[in-house]
């Protein structure tokens, strides 16, 4: 990369260096004049070590977190006029238009204000602070209806600068969970602490939260320590970006004052009568000249000529579209009809195949529950007959015992009887012979 010119270069190394000279001239060597004067005598009056860097006690150069700052810068605006210029783009509203156009050039030098302050810490604070209170002013705040039907697009600005910003500030600092309670009680401060006019410039300070965070733990989130005073570096830095954003800057408020005058309903009706008056001049002069008259003499001639041409055109065209009407209506009538009966044709044969597998259907129900009917017939028969021969055979059986024990019966009586027959025997043949003795 080519380095910065050196004044040993040449009598033009200014104008390289701070290229707002060479876009405004003499009245741009003014603005660096002052502008290295001011930031000089800042450099000069502050002390190596403020107060908020003091409380810190930190390790690494404050150089990181300036060049993050610095970044931030560019950015930061490039956002910002992104989104405001797609907003006037879309918006039909002029009003709309205006807005978007008063907002960056709000919101631009508001965060200028904040990254250039001279302690980097409290530049980095500042920041994240007012980037939050954007977001809430742009979505439920003053400026939640700034933009209309465009406010999304502003919003998703709002929502990536403050991502952006949050995501530097915490690749430069040295303790992470430190940092992540930093950016709670920033988001907390900012919540407290809402924007509360229609622009930024009603933003409430955030030097009594800079005065906090200077007697708290929070203040070593980036570890910084040294001198404060800003480099040559760092001048050169602001001013190329100045040197950037001043032009634009007049654009926009030369862009702002155009609209506004427009916008008047006096040079409205001024300018839409000149432009009336001018048009009407116009045509009266193109209708009374000579080749005006000689071109409506010719354009009448032309216009009954080309009206009799035109009308038997218009006649032919009639006769040639009827019969291609009838035509296509003829062809029409007759596919319409070999439709419908290839249509009565394929449900006939559509008929005649579901009552075929009706048919068939009905059959195989038949002959399965007939089969089912004779299946069911033999076993409850099977079923009646072996019941029947259980039945027969208990019956045999109990006759069987019942003669069995009658059996039993009959030869215990005979025997009983044979016995009580002997017995008397017996007695009998005993008296006959006691009688006999």
């Amino acid at each position: 990369m080519r380095g910065r010119p050196t004044p040993g270069r040449g009598p033009d190394w200014f104008s390289e260096v701070f290229p707002i000279v060479r876009v405004f001239g003499p009245v741009g060597s003014l603005i660096v004049s002052c502008l290295w004067a001011s930031l000089a005598g800042g450099c000069a009056s502050v002390s190596p070590q403020t107060r908020l860097m003091q409380a810190a006690a930190l390790e690494t150069s404050p150089g990181e977190l300036r060049a993050t700052e610095n970044a931030l810068a560019i950015s930061i605006p490039s956002d910002i006029e992104d989104s405001s210029d797609d907003i006037m783009n879309q918006a039909e509203d002029p009003a709309i238009r205006g807005r978007a156009l008063q907002w960056k050039m709000e919101a631009v030098p508001a965060y200028f204000q904040t990254l250039f302050q001279p302690d980097p810490l409290a530049a980095a604070i500042d920041t994240m602070a007012m980037s939050a209170q954007i977001e809430k002013y742009l979505t439920d705040g003053r400026g939640r209806d700034r933009f209309g039907a465009l406010q999304p697009v502003a919003i998703e600005a709002a929502r990536k600068i403050r991502t952006d910003v949050a995501n530097a500030m915490r690749l430069a600092a040295r303790r992470p969970d430190a940092f992540a309670r930093l950016e709670t009680n920033i988001d907390a401060w900012a919540q407290s602490n809402p924007i509360a006019g229609a622009s930024l410039s009603s933003r409430p300070s955030s030097v009594p939260f800079l005065i906090k965070v200077a007697g708290s733990e929070n203040s070593d989130v980036f570890g910084v320590v040294g001198s404060i005073g800003n480099s040559v570096a760092d001048i050169a830095t602001r001013l190329d970006i100045y040197s950037g954003y001043l032009p634009k800057a007049a654009r926009w408020q030369s862009e702002l004052l155009a609209d506004e005058l427009a916008l008047r309903h006096e040079v409205v009706l001024v300018t839409s009568t000149l432009e009336s008056m001018t048009r009407l001049i116009e045509r009266a002069e193109t209708l009374t000249s000579p080749e005006s008259i000689e071109y409506a003499t010719q354009f009448g001639t032309s216009s009954v000529r080309s009206e009799r041409v035109e009308l038997i055109a218009a006649l032919e065209r009639m006769r040639a579209s009827v019969l291609a009407y009838l035509t296509s209506e003829r062809q029409a009538v007759v596919s319409d009809a070999a439709s419908q009966m290839s249509v009565v044709l394929a449900d006939v044969d559509r008929q005649r195949n579901l009552t075929m597998e009706e048919a068939e259907r009905l059959r195989k129900n038949t002959f399965i529950a007939a089969d089912t009917l004779r299946r069911q017939t033999l076993a409850d028969v099977n079923q009646l007959g072996n019941q029947i021969i259980i039945k027969a055979t208990l019956a045999v059986a109990a006759l069987l015992a019942l003669t069995a024990l009658l059996g039993v019966v009959v030869l215990r009586t005979h025997q009983s009887s044979v016995a009580r027959s002997a017995a008397d025997n017996s007695a009998i043949n005993g008296g006959s012979i006691e009688k006999s003795l």
